[in-house]
């Protein structure tokens, strides 16, 4: 199920329903996607879940040119490096003005951002959520954020604050990238110095450029244009 579910390719596919016959009679055992993995040998773990994380991070325009350039790294990020977290309904991923601690990408799911912003005697407006006792968790004001979409990259390039909240709206699957971990696996890759740093440059001058601050998805035009 596991193996349909996520799309993996014909022949891990086979690789994976073979270790599984040999190690117990070809079922996996346990309910989780992750427990199913831990019981493969570590290559056909990093195959696994490199295939299975990779569809979302291909939309970052950034890993989506790294992975034809330095393809060995994004296969480090994806297969040991990217962290699974799974949020339920209602609950809170971030609040505002938290230390950010790692980027997150949406694998499956519906979250609600609630944007932090000032009025015009910038005073704190925090956002309104209980303007009626009968409100639930999918009438709260904010910006749905969906399956493919990433959060909070600041965090990758500056110490970040978070600018608002994050709330679950259904169960969500969530890829976790820690800015320390994805450092240690740019070094380990060189070639992929360059462009990461030209990357770096364009998100920053583009952050720098904004009239408010926001955990989304920035609109940056060409990064190559900083060149």
């Amino acid at each position: 199920e596991l193996l349909s579910r996520r799309r993996i390719s014909p022949e891990l596919n086979r690789a994976v329903k073979w270790y599984l016959s040999q190690l117990h009679g070809g079922s996996a055992r346990g309910d989780r996607e992750l427990e199913v993995v831990k019981q493969l040998p570590h290559y056909l773990q990093v195959a696994l879940l490199s295939e299975m994380y990779w569809p979302v991070m291909s939309f970052h325009p950034l890993f989506s040119d790294l992975n034809v350039e330095v393809p060995t790294l994004t296969v480090h990020l994806t297969g040991e490096v990217l962290e699974n977290v799974l949020a339920y309904p209602e609950e809170v991923v971030f609040s505002t003005w938290e230390t950010c601690r790692r980027m997150l990408f949406v694998t499956s799911g519906i979250l609600k951002y609630a944007h932090n912003r000032l009025d015009s005697n910038d005073s704190l407006t925090l956002p309104h959520r209980e303007s009626s006792p009968s409100m639930g968790p999918n009438d709260q004001p904010g910006e749905q954020v969906n399956k493919n979409s990433w959060v909070s990259e600041a965090v990758l390039w500056i110490h970040w604050e978070h600018q608002g909240s994050l709330t679950a709206q259904s169960y969500c699957d969530l890829l976790a990238l820690e800015p320390g971990k994805f450092a240690e696996a740019v070094a380990l890759h060189v070639k992929s110095f360059p462009r990461v740093t030209l990357y770096a440059r364009a998100f920053v001058a583009t952050l720098a450029a904004q009239s408010e601050f926001s955990d989304l998805t920035y609109q940056m035009s060409d990064y190559m244009l900083f060149v």
